[in-house]
């Protein structure tokens, strides 16, 4: 561990080198026109420049990892029981110093009574913030704060659906009003069901209206080009005039349904997202577009990442992935899925993740085993991909599984004392879990879970390699043992992991061919100690590794740096 302690000292440095900082403008108000996107192509100022690019040539986002941030009950500054952004400004040096270089925000809107959508889905108004949470000024404040450390901020933007106390859905009630068209009607019952055969229809006042999520959140309908209207002008708002980085576009595969069988990943959906790519990036070009399309099959996740819709997607699959290899101490299933995810989807162009609000912690999935949570984290911040960490996540938090959905969302675990009495009241303690993992406890402890997450979001700081550098699968005999070869333009790693609760004897690892040029190449350790001095590279780029008497502890984790002599 001397070595990554070490690496810690350039952390700092190294965020600011790797992302720029981004300007922000005045608010302003929208209100239906008859054609507000032609009206914004024919006043706004359009500058046509590539985007910034990242370690070798990828774009930026490739060399940032993200922390999903729930601001409702991430730091409660003003001691409301409520979690603001003045609590997120105050936190920014913890997550700076945690390494982090983009933040992405769960809905900051205006959503109403917590107890009916927790999260925030429900959005009220789209150019407004969650009083709550502060006031505009204070989200402002925010996005200066956050680009001032060299960080990035992308906010959800929820696309697919609104409030039903949305104004635009109040108005929508009266058939003759401009508004009725914004959502999805029909003057009697239909018999169709949801994607995933739900009740999706609910009576309104005059008709039935169309929500994929439940009565709460009726669906926008697209069809109708003043909504795409109102949602390029809301875009261009944060992107433009508060200075916010990107989105992130919640339920994307759910956005057009065309008819009861075809609900779901539509064509339609697809041509819709072309042509917002397209007005975003001739907006603001660096813009990342990434969209939550929940399906575990690549093919589907690729067919929105082809250089035309979203920069990027969540790779579903791979997450699940992770868990069932650490759980039953094969490698098979993550080496396979990753290998079909590089295949299929170009260039690395999707997120990584161990778990979010929407699904159970890694810490309870992983059953509250550190080993095997750190185990997850270090494939998380290893392979190829964008990771998005949960808050908490890096400190071993709780909840999912059978406990109730609400427990995603407790409160940011800071210190052993309860933190802040007002918080209990507010939310329900799931578990005693706070008192021994919190950031208080674990910021000086060398083998808490929290320092594990920096040293390694630290070391992928550093290294280009483990961040967009070539992958490929290294044979191993024993299946117990993941290993993979990372090689950029600067430099050329392998890593290894085992994934079993047990001491394994003797490593084996080999490759028929491979990327690495053919040489002499000397061996050195960023993580887990000195295994071997050298190595020798044949014609095609293969190699043997065996090392018949080296003990390998359970979960034991190498990061090697191979120099060519």
């Amino acid at each position: 561990m001397k070595a990554l302690t070490k690496i810690l000292l350039f952390s700092l440095l190294i965020s600011s080198i790797l992302l720029g900082c981004a300007s922000s403008q005045s608010d302003r108000e929208i209100t239906l026109k008859e054609t507000p996107t032609e009206a914004l192509a024919s006043t706004e100022t359009i500058v046509s420049i590539a985007p910034p690019m990242g370690s070798d040539g990828y774009p930026w986002w490739n060399d940032t990892v993200f922390y999903e941030v729930f601001v409702r009950n991430f730091y409660d500054q003003d001691k409301d029981a409520i979690g603001d952004f003045e609590g997120l400004i105050e936190k920014l040096d913890y997550l700076k110093t945690l390494g982090i270089t983009g933040i992405y925000l769960m809905p900051i809107h205006p959503s109403g009574d917590a107890s009916i959508d927790a999260s925030g889905y429900r959005v009220e108004d789209y150019l407004a913030v969650n009083s709550d949470f502060g006031t505009m000024d204070d989200f402002r404040s925010l996005v200066s704060e956050i680009h001032k450390r060299g960080m990035r901020v992308i906010i959800d933007l929820v696309i697919n659906h609104t409030s039903n106390l949305h104004p635009w859905f109040k108005a929508a009630q009266d058939p003759n009003s401009p508004y009725r068209d914004y959502y999805i009607w029909s003057d009697s019952f239909p018999s169709t069901k949801g994607p995933w055969g739900q009740d999706a229809w609910f009576e309104g006042e005059n008709g039935y209206y169309f929500a994929t999520f439940g009565e709460y959140f009726p669906d926008l309908n697209y069809q109708n080009p003043s909504v795409t209207d109102e949602i390029y002008e809301i875009a261009r708002f944060w992107l433009v005039e508060i200075g916010v980085d990107g989105f992130r576009l919640d339920a994307a595969q759910h956005l057009i349904e065309e008819d009861p069988q075809n609900q779901v990943n539509t064509e339609s959906s697809h041509q819709w997202y072309e042509n917002f790519r397209e007005y975003i990036k001739n907006l603001k070009p660096n813009t990342l577009i990434a969209g939550e399309v929940w399906n575990v099959d690549p093919v589907v996740l690729a067919s929105y990442t082809q250089g035309d819709e979203l920069d990027l997607v969540w790779e579903f699959g791979i997450q699940q992935a992770i868990i069932n290899s650490i759980e039953s101490g094969d490698r098979n299933q993550i080496a396979q899925v990753l290998e079909e995810s590089i295949d299929t989807i170009p260039d690395f162009q999707f997120i990584t993740f161990l778990s979010n609000h929407d699904m159970t912690r890694i810490m309870t999935a992983l059953e509250n085993d550190v080993e095997k949570a750190k185990t997850a984290a270090f494939i998380l911040l290893t392979i190829p991909g964008v990771p998005f960490i949960y808050f908490g996540e890096e400190i071993g938090m709780q909840g999912g599984g059978e406990i109730e959905y609400e427990s995603l969302l407790i409160p940011m675990q800071w210190t052993n004392e309860d933190n802040s009495p007002s918080w209990k009241e507010a939310w329900e303690t799931v578990s005693q879990d706070y008192l021994d993992y919190n950031v208080e406890e674990e910021i000086s402890d060398p083998n808490s879970i929290l320092t594990f997450y920096r040293e390694l979001i630290s070391l992928r700081n550093l290294h280009p390699a483990i961040r967009v550098g070539n992958f490929s699968i290294i044979d191993s005999r024993n299946p117990a043992f993941f290993s993979f070869l990372r090689v950029s333009q600067q430099e050329k790693l392998i890593v290894i992991v085992n994934l079993a609760n047990r001491s394994i004897t003797g490593i084996e690892l080999s490759m028929n061919e491979s990327v690495l040029p053919e040489g002499y190449y000397s061996i050195s350790s960023l993580i887990g100690g000195d295994l071997i001095a050298d190595l020798t590279i044949d014609v095609n780029g293969g190699f043997s590794l065996a090392l018949s008497s080296i003990e390998v502890p359970p979960y034991a984790k190498y990061i090697l740096i191979l120099s060519e002599n």
